[in-house]
């Protein structure tokens, strides 16, 4: 009886182990998916890396385009206002040295023949499109030494001119010299002329002034170059008439 009892409680044993055991590698087996997902996620993890890598990347890459874009066309935008402001700056000077070859100078006095109405490196505005008329302040081309020079128109064409006792004649009538007044008070107390007297028989050996010719003369009688040493300014020769001293700012006149 001992026998029998003792056999199923053997067996008993060895069915409970088994069965412990089948639980065991049932768990084994069952934890094995669970370690492949994680695997597989590991696995997954750096390429989910990588690909976020490349999307950064790729988001830089389009903003540097974009800004490399927005650049190009901002140095296009400047480029087209610079030619822009080129064109009207060359246009602009164009047409400002056009009107001022056909219409106005801006000399330099570079003598003493003007004083003192004019000093050596006054600065004058010469009006090209003028009337010649007499005692008017004309800018010429001197016929000796092509230099350009201011003297007062004295003789149009045609005229008789002649100096007597510091007294202009033209055509045998006195004119009188307003310009001149003050100096020829300051000299008719030491009993010298101003003007040495002439008529244009003694210098050119004819009465008139030839047509398209001028007459001139210093204001600084005693000292200047003028009609007297150089001859007849032609018309050809004649440049503008100065209507104004422009510098220095403090003896800005018009005359």
């Amino acid at each position: 009886m001992k026998e029998h009892s003792t056999m199923p409680t053997k067996e008993k044993r060895k069915q409970t182990r088994r069965k412990k055991k089948g639980v065991q590698v049932s768990n084994k087996r069952k934890k094995k998916p669970h370690t492949q997902v994680i695997q597989q996620k590991k696995k997954q993890q750096p390429n989910n890396t990588m690909n976020h890598k490349r999307k950064k990347k790729s988001v830089k890459r389009k903003k540097r385009t974009q800004q490399v874009l927005r650049s190009r066309k901002k140095k296009n935008q400047l480029k087209k206002i610079y030619k822009e402001l080129l064109l009207t700056m060359i246009i602009v000077v164009s047409f400002i040295s056009v009107i001022h070859y056909f219409t106005f100078r801006i000399p330099k006095v570079a003598d003493y023949g003007m004083v003192t109405i004019l000093n050596n490196g006054d600065r004058l505005f010469v009006n090209k499109l003028g009337k010649l008329r007499r005692f008017k302040l004309i800018y010429y081309k001197n016929p000796q030494t092509n230099e350009k020079e201011v003297r007062r128109l004295i003789g149009l064409p045609g005229e008789i001119i002649e100096y007597r006792n510091d007294q202009l004649y033209v055509n045998n009538e006195p004119v009188v010299e307003r310009f001149l007044e003050e100096k020829l008070q300051q000299i008719s107390s030491t009993g010298t002329v101003y003007t040495e007297d002439f008529t244009l028989v003694e210098l050119f050996k004819k009465d008139q002034v030839p047509s398209d010719h001028y007459f001139v003369l210093g204001d600084n009688r005693q000292f200047a170059l003028d009609s007297r040493t150089f001859g007849y300014i032609q018309k050809k020769d004649v440049i503008g008439i100065v209507e104004m001293r422009l510098l220095p700012l403090h003896t800005m006149e018009r005359f």
